[in-house]
């Protein structure tokens, strides 16, 4: 289901477009993408983290902390389900909520001209919420992948730095997102056409505010990292291979810069 969601959101999202935004609806977007990608993001990584942490094995996340199976052990009544659960639906009511008008380019029913934002708003929600277990447990390389075949197994300072990636992540995804967000409120008044498109580091028509505010949030979540990490011969655990502070902060900032046309969609 949340898959399809997923397709449905990109394919209706990229849908040519018939009329301008109004300004309710270019409201709308921003408030989407400031409780969705950027808040729901942040929140949904702590509770994978959290439910990560009093694991016997982080890596064994991947089995126990994804929504699907934390809900199907005891549903609301499991702590790590009712998080999760609760992000999604903090998200969902907030992108409703703020868009009094939502936008034709998002996912409606039956081509509605004035749609509820609610089936987008679970269609995003859902997204944002499968690139976080992704991310964590079931990337190349995963956040807590499983390093139990390297020499020395998951050291304790390999498991610190886990858990660093994992919230120093968390925390980049809402600055990240929220640069984007602040210049497309900013550009509501009007403003040069295409300055707050992604990837806003290679745009370049970009706000320069913007891209400072993007290329800060970068350095100083790689640092974070680097700093608890190391090399790979220090803290870094031999299943990340080659990515360290820069290449996590990539993979994130390139999740961030695929949402930005699916939030900003023209009419």
């Amino acid at each position: 289901m949340r898959a399809t969601l997923l397709i449905v959101a990109l394919v209706v999202a990229a849908r040519p477009a018939a009329a301008e935004l109004t300004l309710a609806e270019g409201v709308c977007q921003v408030r989407a993408s400031r409780n969705v990608v950027a808040t729901e993001s942040r929140r949904y990584a702590k509770c994978l983290l959290k439910c990560a942490q009093h694991l016997g094995s982080l890596a064994s996340g991947a089995t126990e902390c994804p929504l699907a199976n934390a809900c199907a052990n005891g549903g609301l009544a499991n702590p790590d389900c009712r998080c999760l659960d609760r992000a999604i639906q903090t998200a969902v009511a907030h992108e409703v909520d703020g868009c009094a008008d939502c936008p034709e380019c998002y996912v409606n029913a039956g081509g509605d001209p004035n749609p509820s934002c609610e089936p987008d708003a679970n269609a995003k929600s859902d997204t944002v919420a499968m690139w976080s277990e992704s991310l964590f447990f079931t990337g190349s390389p995963a956040i807590f992948c499983d390093d139990g075949a390297s020499a020395d197994g998951l050291t304790v300072a390999e498991g610190k730095c886990q858990q660093s990636v994992a919230k120093t992540l968390a925390g980049f995804a809402r600055k990240t997102a929220r640069c984007y967000a602040d210049c497309r409120n900013s550009a509501l008044g009007g403003g040069p056409p295409g300055a707050c498109d992604a990837p806003i580091l290679t745009n370049p028509a970009a706000d320069a505010k913007t891209r400072a505010c993007v290329q800060n949030a970068q350095a100083q979540a790689a640092l974070r990292i680097d700093k608890q990490c190391g090399i790979s011969t220090q803290n870094r655990p031999e299943c990340y291979g080659e990515t360290d502070g820069q290449g996590w902060v990539t993979i994130e900032q390139n999740f961030v810069d695929q949402q930005d046309p699916v939030y900003f969609c023209s009419e």
